[in-house]
């Protein structure tokens, strides 16, 4: 079920990118594919494809104990329905973009992917739990788990952390097109931006207008950016360099616009949270595929290939010693 699921994942994004070049080739006009197309397709499968990994971990080849996989499957499911709550509760009264209101506004697609990554991870590390212990110790146990099942709890908790960043990053993310006066500030989630104009300034091969943002929260610098309107001196072509201040757990964009009158400027502001978590659930799903092809049981000697072929394809009676000797 995993691999189909996989499989159709894959057809969604590969139909997604080559179906607007197609339709532009064929001439049946432009065709632009974006988020609401992947969002219908994406969510649901994925959330599937969570639910089954969870379970597909405690799951044995040929018989599965019910009532040892019912008592993970209860933990794993009240830990992920209080995980959500506990999240959704921190996040939405500081990232809301009301932020004068009382009401928690609550967001269910964000509450579905905390309780699916939370699902994954808890599953995912009662079976490390469980297949580590033994009569010689956790430590010993933990020793003797191979590079394959390490690949594989990499991989999974990868999805777990992609599924959340997706989720938290798509509900709560900020982002307001203003028009600021140099002194002027607006309160954007729980970051106040405060402009403080634009000057020029010569870079290598360009010049610039450049921007400076202080960003603040609950009174405290959190960084100063600087947004730069540039203009290369070959071809004469303007570009927007945003400024970023990015981190484990959130990221703020500041984008620079337009002059506008009174010497006020348009600025593109963002603040999104958990962005990186998306490429970081990448990376660990990568390092997991890595991690499981190394392992040595994957490996065949070549000596031993040949030496079992010849052995195979011989005409003769060949005892047990022999094979073995050959072998060696």
């Amino acid at each position: 079920a995993n691999n189909a699921l996989l499989v159709v994942i894959a057809a969604v994004i590969l139909l997604g990118t080559l179906y607007p070049l197609l339709a532009d080739v064929m001439g049946w006009g432009k065709v632009s594919v974006g988020p609401p197309y992947f969002n219908v397709f994406f969510a649901p499968v994925t959330l599937l494809l969570a639910l089954l990994m969870g379970i597909g971990v405690w799951l044995q080849w040929k018989d599965t104990a019910i009532k040892r996989l019912r008592s993970a499957v209860g933990m794993s499911i009240i830990l992920s329905i209080v995980m959500a709550v506990l999240v959704s509760l921190y996040l939405s009264p500081s990232l809301s973009s009301e932020i004068t209101t009382e009401i928690t506004t609550w967001h269910w697609s964000a509450i579905f992917a905390i309780a699916m990554a939370t699902w994954v991870v808890a599953m995912t590390l009662r079976d490390v739990w469980h297949k580590s212990s033994g009569s010689a110790g956790r430590r010993r146990g933990l020793q003797k788990l191979r590079a394959s099942y390490w690949g594989m709890v990499c991989a999974h908790i990868g999805v777990a952390v992609a599924i959340a960043g997706v989720g938290i990053t798509t509900s709560y993310s900020e982002q307001r097109d203003v028009r600021l006066a140099p002194g002027g500030s607006i309160q954007v989630g729980a970051y106040n931006f405060v402009f403080d104009g634009v000057v020029e300034t010569d870079g290598p091969n360009y010049r610039a207008q450049r921007g400076t943002v202080n960003v603040s929260r609950d009174g405290q610098l959190v960084a100063t950016l600087y947004p730069e309107k540039r203009r290369y001196l070959a071809s004469n072509q303007v570009m927007t360099e945003a400024a970023i201040d990015g981190g484990l757990f959130r990221d703020i964009y500041v984008a620079l616009g337009e002059p506008l009158d009174r010497s006020a400027w348009a600025l593109r502001l963002y603040v999104k949270p958990l962005v990186r978590w998306i490429w970081l659930g990448a990376l660990m799903i990568a390092c997991g595929g890595l991690l499981a092809a190394v392992d040595k049981r994957y490996r065949r000697s070549p000596k031993v290939s040949a030496a079992s072929s010849s052995v195979s394809t011989s005409s003769s009676p060949v005892s047990t010693a022999e094979v073995q000797g050959e072998l060696d």
